[in-house]
């Protein structure tokens, strides 16, 4: 899924979408799990490579965005929010 900024954080927050029936609930697990750990993978792709100077800020620093993947991702029910509400 897309992730703004993701490759610049430590933890990402996983959110089921709205849009899941009934039947997909098992999928509605809100999480958060550690950018770097085992299985996590983010396609990234930079967006803006100098920051602007009009914004004060030293540079230069880009933005990016990615998308993550979970590919066999463990995540302990301690980081679990909900399970299928």
């Amino acid at each position: 899924m897309h992730n703004s900024v993701a490759p610049a954080v430590e933890w990402i927050m996983v959110l089921p979408t709205r849009r899941l029936t009934k039947q997909e609930e098992s999928w509605a697990v809100p999480c958060a799990i550690p950018a770097d750990d085992e299985g996590v993978k983010q396609i990234i792709g930079a967006t803006i490579y100098n920051t602007p100077t009009e914004l004060g800020m030293p540079g230069p620093y880009g933005l990016a965005d990615s998308m993550t993947i979970f590919d066999n991702v463990f995540v302990p029910w301690e980081r679990v929010f909900l399970n299928g509400e």
